[in-house]
C-alpha cells in the first residue's frame, strides 16, 4: 500500500488520533488518581492528627508530652517518611522519625476549627504533605492551644500514581489496538462504494452496461450522477459527430460522382 492510498491516509490519521486521545486521557486519569490517594492520605493524616492530639497530657512535672503517640510503626522509625509535629508554649515536641529536626512549617498557624493542607519540606529536603489543626488543651492540661502538625513523604503519592500508570498501560494499548482495527474496519466499509463505482465504471467501458446507476450511499451517489452525465454528453457529442459525417458524406457524394464522370469521358476520349 503506498503512501498517496486514501485508506492508509485515513488509517494512520485515524490511528494518530487514538494515541493521542489515550495519552490524554492516561494523563488524565494519573492526575485524577493521584488527587484521590492525595484526599485517601489527607484522611488518613487526619486520623493520625486525632490519635496525636488524643495523646497529649502534661504529666506531674507540668511539661507537655504525647504519652500516646500514633499507633503508625513508622512515626517511630528515623527518617521513614512519616512524621508529626506539636508546636507548645515550651518548646517543640517531634515523632523519633523526624530525628529531632523540627519541620519547617509556615509562621502563621491554622485558624481554629480548620484543618491546613500544605505543603512543607522533610528532614532530609524532600517534599511533604502536611495536615495541621489548632488544638484547645483542656484545662487540667493548661487551657492553652497547640499546633498539631502530621506529614507524609509525597513520594509515595507519586510511587502510587507510577504503580497505576504501569497497570494502566496494558489495557490502554489493548484499547489502542481495539480501536485502531475498529477504524481499519471502518475505514474499509466506508470507501467500499468507491470500489464499487470503479467496477461499474470498467463495465460501463467495456460494454457490459450504459450506466452507473443511483443505488449508491447519498454520498457517492452525486459523484455517480456527474459521471452517467459526462457518459450521456459523450454519446450526445458522438452522435452528433456521426451525424455532421453523414451530411458531409451525403453533400460531398453527388460532386465526387461528377468529377468521375468527367475524368472517365476525358480518358475514354485519348
Amino acid at each position: 500500500m503506498s503512501w498517496t492510498s486514501l485508506r492508509l491516509r485515513l488509517v494512520l490519521a485515524g490511528g494518530a488520533a487514538v494515541l493521542a486521545s489515550l495519552a490524554i486521557a492516561a494523563v488524565g486519569l494519573s492526575i485524577l488518581f493521584e488527587r484521590h490517594v492525595e484526599r485517601r492520605a489527607v484522611a488518613e493524616l487526619s486520623a493520625d492528627l486525632d490519635q496525636l492530639a488524643a495523646g497529649l497530657e502534661r504529666g506531674e512535672d507540668g511539661v507537655l508530652a504525647v504519652v500516646a503517640p500514633p499507633a503508625d510503626q513508622r512515626y517511630s522509625q528515623p527518617l521513614s517518611g512519616r512524621y508529626w509535629e506539636v508546636v507548645t508554649e515550651d518548646g517543640v515536641l517531634t515523632s523519633r522519625s523526624l530525628w529531632d529536626t523540627p519541620l519547617a512549617l509556615p509562621g502563621e498557624a491554622a485558624p481554629f476549627g480548620a484543618v491546613w493542607r500544605y505543603h512543607v519540606s522533610g528532614p532530609e529536603g524532600e517534599a511533604l504533605l502536611a495536615v495541621e489543626r489548632r488544638i484547645f488543651l483542656a484545662p487540667r492540661d493548661g487551657g492553652t492551644s497547640v499546633r498539631a502538625v502530621v506529614a507524609l513523604d509525597r513520594a509515595e503519592l507519586r510511587v502510587a500514581s507510577r504503580d497505576f500508570l504501569r497497570d494502566l498501560a496494558p489495557y490502554l494499548g489493548l484499547l489502542a489496538a481495539a480501536l485502531i482495527a475498529a477504524g481499519w474496519a471502518q475505514v474499509a466499509v466506508g470507501l467500499k462504494p468507491l470500489k464499487a463505482v470503479g467496477a461499474r465504471v470498467a463495465a460501463v467501458r467495456s460494454g457490459a452496461a450504459t450506466r452507473l446507476g443511483a443505488d449508491f450511499p447519498d454520498e457517492v451517489r452525486p459523484l455517480a450522477a456527474e459521471v452517467d452525465e459526462l457518459i450521456a454528453a459523450r454519446e450526445a457529442d458522438i452522435a452528433g459527430a456521426r451525424a455532421r459525417a453523414s451530411d458531409l458524406a451525403h453533400g460531398l457524394k453527388t460532386p465526387l460522382q461528377a468529377l468521375y464522370g468527367a475524368t472517365s469521358r476525358r480518358l475514354a476520349g485519348r
